[in-house]
């Protein structure tokens, strides 16, 4: 007996995926796929350009059909400036979908808020997904983790480390969100600080050296870039840091000499996820050498929970060390770090070439 086809109905299979509300929604994202324009390159008022276009692009779908209207509202302001919300939307549903399609916002500004909200704990309330809230003004940014169950939320802060009378001074004075349970995390950057003249550490009434307040703050990021080539007392800090169970995530370093390697990686916290290395060429003659010994000390033992290694090299515009370092042959023997027990975390290594001009600097990563 021969079998019969089935029947077709124009739009009848097209019609019943459509009703399906993720796959008109990863209709919806697709249609923001702008490969041409990645975010992460663009000047700020670039930004705002792509985001006004990829509003104009999906507005008209607003009205395709009512089932298709939640999925294009959720779209639709997903990473705004705040100013750019319809917080006066005449409808309350519609105003409650926008609300929900949020997750990145620009203020524009700082801590406090404005009147309007009245505190980021409304906020926060009245945008059900945000994750990412920053601060332009100050530096200064909220994620929003608990809702995700990645743990308690984080506000993240920005300290530049400054010194006067031969001391460190204290933490800037700041507004702190209320009727929220967060952790304060810091970076810390202590570029300029001059520790031949500033004392980093103090002492207790019974002699015993006490570190400075600001230089004890947990830290997201950490930065030292000492000018004058001597890391001593920088190291000092981050052992006394590493002793006390100071948090440090991220750590820049400006290395004055391969021999400051080995207390370095003493002094480092076996928690650290990420390290900078800046090697200046004026010091640093030749990339293979500076290079294999500084991967000579990762491994798993040491930073169990490394995931990012960035070994940067700086040459000055008028520098010739830049080619030679570049072109040299490779050596003999096999760099000793390859029979290391790598971090197990370890995701990347990023060599970073950075040639300085007097008007411009150019990177090459590898």
């Amino acid at each position: 007996m021969a079998s019969s086809s089935p029947t077709y109905v124009p739009g009848k299979s097209a019609h019943r995926v459509w009703s399906i509300p993720h796959i008109r929604l990863a209709v919806f994202q697709y249609l923001l796929c702008w490969d041409n324009f990645p975010l992460t390159m663009m000047e700020p008022d670039q930004e705002d350009q792509l985001c006004s276009a990829e509003r104009n692009l999906l507005r008209p779908y607003l009205t395709l059909n009512q089932a298709s209207f939640r999925e294009v509202a959720l779209l639709l302001y997903s990473d705004i400036k705040l100013d750019q919300f319809p917080r006066d939307c005449a409808s309350q549903e519609r105003l409650r979908v926008y609300a929900a399609g949020v997750r990145h916002i620009n203020t524009e500004g700082s801590l406090p808020l404005c009147y309007r909200w009245g505190s980021l704990a409304n906020m926060i309330q009245f945008f059900p997904n945000v994750t990412f809230i920053s601060f332009p003004a100050t530096g200064t940014h909220y994620e929003v983790r608990s809702r995700r169950g990645q743990g308690v939320d984080r506000l993240l802060l920005t300290e530049q480390v400054k010194s006067t009378a031969g001391a460190v001074c204290a933490a800037a004075d700041r507004d702190l969100p209320e009727d929220l349970v967060y952790q304060c995390l810091y970076s810390v950057d202590c570029y300029g600080v001059d520790t031949q003249e500033t004392a980093l550490f103090a002492q207790d009434v019974n002699g015993l050296p006490v570190l400075a307040e600001v230089l004890a703050l947990p830290a997201w990021q950490l930065l030292i870039w000492d000018q004058r080539g001597d890391n001593s007392a920088w190291i000092s800090m981050l052992q006394h840091r590493t002793q006390q169970n100071i948090l440090t995530q991220q750590l820049d370093w400006r290395l004055s000499s391969l021999e400051e390697l080995e207390s370095l990686f003493e002094a480092m916290p076996r928690d650290l996820q990420s390290l900078t290395l800046l090697f200046p060429c004026e010091e640093f003659e030749e990339v293979n050498t500076s290079a294999n010994a500084v991967m000579n000390y990762v491994d798993n033992n040491r930073l169990p929970e490394l995931e990012h290694l960035n070994l940067r090299i700086d040459f000055p515009g008028d520098s010739l060390l830049l080619p030679v370092g570049l072109t040299s042959a490779q050596p003999d023997t096999i760099p000793r770090w390859l029979n290391n027990d790598l971090p197990s975390k370890l995701r990347d290594i990023e060599l970073t070439l950075v040639y300085n001009t007097p008007d411009s600097e150019l990177t090459y990563s590898i």
